[in-house]
């Protein structure tokens, strides 16, 4: 199977990780992609309830949906080299200015994602539109409908697919700490 990831904790104390809303995208459209299927990782050590990760396995009943729970360093690198596409709904369905705090302020994952040349399919919140650059390193998306069809797009033109997870490893280098440090020192 081809893989598409999302990496984020199986809770909804504090950020809104939108996993369900994930899940509800891929069963519209993994019809027609059926050599393809959705990783969700995370921890479940910090807000998870027994509720909402069932609901969340129940939503995924009869796809080809696979949960990954409280992966170490070692099944996270390995999870990200799979991936061909990260997808992100932190955030989605929130009110930014009521409660940005439920936001996903950076997206470390996302740059994880990238650096692994995975391309990135997030929603355009919270601090996702500071990481990519439209159509360049990845997409930003502002209703699930709009994710699936990018999606599509994608997998059905495995050049540009290809074209943009270079971009994508690119760009995540841009947020490597030492060039941080860098960058911050020149300000200073």
């Amino acid at each position: 199977f081809k893989q598409i990831l999302y990496v984020g904790r199986f809770s909804n104390l504090a950020q809104a990780k939108g996993q369900a809303t994930l899940i509800q995208s891929f069963r519209n459209i993994y019809k027609q992609i059926p050599d393809w299927k959705l990783i969700l990782a995370g921890n479940t050590n910090v807000g998870t309830t027994d509720e909402y990760f069932d609901k969340l396995q129940n939503m995924a009943k009869g796809l080809p949906v696979e949960f990954v729970i409280n992966p170490d360093l070692t099944d996270l690198k390995k999870i990200y080299s799979r991936a061909s596409i990260f997808w992100s709904a932190s955030g989605y369905g929130i009110i930014e200015s009521d409660e940005p705090e439920r936001m996903e302020h950076f997206g470390m994952t996302v740059v994880e994602a990238m650096s692994a040349g995975a391309v990135p399919i997030i929603v355009n919140s919270g601090g996702h539109p500071e990481i990519i650059i439209k159509g360049e390193d990845g997409f930003l998306w502002d209703e699930p409908s709009l994710l699936e069809k990018l999606t599509l797009d994608l997998i059905s033109d495995k050049k540009r697919l290809s074209y943009i997870s270079k971009f994508a490893q690119n760009k995540a280098k841009t947020f490597d700490e030492n060039k941080f440090k860098v960058k911050l020192l020149e300000m200073i």
